[in-house]
């Protein structure tokens, strides 16, 4: 959309005839399929990458062109390099990744100031990234690396898939599972 008004306001600031200006929009409309993909490819990996680590979503870029990410900016370590990477890859429609990351192990993050808070709402994110709406009755609360998970879920299967997704977050000691199971 934005190519397309770009090239409506050359097109009117030249003093292109109407014919110029439908060509103009016939030849941005053809390539419409193609930059909603990008877009849908750059949401759904900005998505992805918030539940990975919350200061990764501001401090890692993602440039997607016909399905091929590049991905810049600066992250703590090799395994959070390694998981963004990985993240990207996993979207159906990704046809390659270019890694310009750099590690840097002494970058401090929001989270990392933040403390407890931060990482509760890394965690409350991460499981609704994980298990959606099945999460809906479990709180995350978090003191010194100490993830506490308190509710209610309707499966064994949820259950397990919420802790073992506290447990790869950046940043959790352990993790205290108080959810019960109520179908």
């Amino acid at each position: 959309m934005r190519q397309f008004a770009v090239l409506v306001c050359a097109a009117l600031l030249t003093g292109c005839t109407r014919g110029s200006v439908d060509q103009a929009a016939r030849a941005v409309q053809s390539q419409a399929p193609a930059l909603f993909a990008d877009g849908l490819v750059h949401a759904t990996l900005r998505a992805k990458i918030a539940a990975l680590d919350v200061d990764a979503a501001t401090s890692v870029g993602i440039a997607v062109h016909e399905g091929h990410v590049t991905l810049t900016g600066t992250v703590r370590d090799a395994k959070e390099r390694a998981e963004l990477v990985r993240a990207a890859k996993s979207i159906k429609s990704v046809t390659s990744v270019d890694d310009e990351l750099h590690v840097d192990p002494n970058m401090r993050g929001s989270a990392d100031k933040a403390g407890d808070f931060a990482l509760a709402a890394r965690a409350t994110t991460a499981l609704a990234a994980q298990t959606g709406v099945n999460a809906i009755n479990v709180k995350a609360s978090a003191k010194d690396g100490v993830v506490t998970l308190r509710g209610t879920v309707p499966s064994p299967a949820i259950k397990s898939t919420m802790l073992a997704t506290i447990h790869k977050l950046h940043g959790v000691r352990s993790v205290v599972d108080d959810v019960e199971v109520k179908p």
